[in-house]
């Protein structure tokens, strides 16, 4: 639930199933379009998940060693090497969204185990012609 005792969270947690997180990947998978009509301008969605401001030296602990390369307005750059970009939400949810192979992951979870999930998305990734 977004709500507890009557106040919207804003700390962190969207109540969103998997499908509805798909669509979210698909609006930016196609640059800001849903079914051909203009819902966020392109330029917002290359804005946000390109170059990022802040780089590993300036993460926390957890994330160093991630394979992420950058960080940007809840966007994770996965990779210099490629044109994914991700987000990560608590208790080990990722939106993974691989452009370049038309590709969308989801995972949805309960915490994150010993699992470089980045790496394994980009693995599967790679498997895509």
């Amino acid at each position: 639930m977004d709500r507890i005792d009557g106040l919207e969270r804003t700390w962190c947690c969207l109540f969103i199933s998997a499908v509805d997180l798909a669509k979210f990947g698909r609006l930016y998978l196609h640059n800001g379009e849903w079914n051909g009509i203009k819902i966020l301008s392109s330029d917002w969605v290359i804005t946000s998940t390109k170059n990022g401001v802040y780089t590993p030296e300036e993460w926390p602990d957890e994330f160093v060693n991630s394979g992420l390369t950058n960080y940007k307005y809840q966007w994770w750059l996965a990779s210099e090497a490629y044109n994914a970009y991700t987000t990560i939400g608590k208790d080990g949810q990722y939106l993974y969204i691989d452009p370049d192979k038309n590709l969308i992951i989801i995972r949805l979870g309960d915490g994150v185990g010993d699992v470089s999930w980045i790496w394994l998305f980009q693995e599967i990734a790679k498997g895509i012609q």
